[in-house]
């Protein structure tokens, strides 16, 4: 039985708050005022006082009669006339009456006790039934309540997950998009763009024309000289010119 205030077990039971009050400072139990709170041992001891004293009531009502018997008397004077001219006469008349009163309301006072223990029995295992709900409710409530927490919390977890992913994969990337980037601009140094193509192929041509001229010219002087020689030496025989003549004749006679 659980811990109540004494305006709700006066409300259960069905008894003014002051009346439980006086019951329980008649039990030995002192309270203030119906917002304190009064526990299971103190009930029972209020239970246990109500019962003796019930008990104690029952006893002293069987104790009494149940029934009174009342004697009255009650005496009159009547005046009888006399008969033939007699004087008139006093007559004492005495009336005597016993009357036996039932005591009704001590008959059933023992099924009286038996009822009102009985609803108050009644009324505090209503009364403790109903906190025991009160109680189950309660607790049902709170595995609601950590249900819902667990709950929350796990798809806040899920939420963070979720969201620590979504932001490692752009961190990925965006790192390989900065190595792309990042790369790029050697790729494009290190390959010959169609101009710079364009510019090296030019020289080369410009040296291979060089040299086919250059070869070129030396051909036609080698043939110039090779016509010179076959015009030198025409018909087996050596023909040198007056110049070359006297350059000779000059060497002969040098020599010693």
């Amino acid at each position: 039985m659980s811990e109540i205030t004494i305006r709700q077990l006066a409300g259960m039971v069905g008894t003014p708050e002051d009346k439980l009050l006086t019951q329980l400072a008649e039990a030995g139990m002192r309270f203030e005022g119906p917002d304190q709170v009064i526990s299971n041992r103190e009930k029972t001891k209020l239970l246990d006082f109500l019962r003796r004293n019930h008990g104690k009531q029952a006893t002293a009502a069987a104790a009494a009669p149940k029934q009174i018997t009342l004697k009255r008397r009650k005496v009159s004077e009547i005046t009888v006339a006399g008969g033939r001219g007699a004087s008139a006469k006093t007559v004492n008349v005495e009336v005597r009456a016993r009357r036996t009163y039932v005591k009704r309301a001590a008959v059933p006072a023992d099924n009286v006790v038996d009822g009102e223990r009985e609803d108050a029995l009644r009324k505090l295992k209503e009364s403790q039934a109903q906190h025991e709900r009160e109680l189950a409710d309660l607790a049902e409530q709170d595995r609601r309540r950590k249900e819902e927490q667990l709950k929350l919390e796990a798809a806040e977890a899920e939420r963070k997950r979720a969201e620590e992913e979504r932001a490692r994969a752009e961190a990925e990337v965006a790192a390989a998009r900065t190595v792309g980037e990042a790369a790029a601009p050697k790729e494009a140094e290190e390959a010959p763009t169609p101009a710079r193509r364009h510019e090296a192929a030019k020289p080369a041509r410009d040296k291979d024309t060089a040299g086919h001229k250059q070869k070129r010219a030396r051909g036609s002087h080698r043939m110039r000289e090779d016509d010179e020689g076959g015009a030198r030496y025409a018909g087996g025989e050596l023909h040198l010119t007056d110049a070359e003549r006297a350059c000779r004749s000059t060497r002969k006679r040098a020599k010693p």
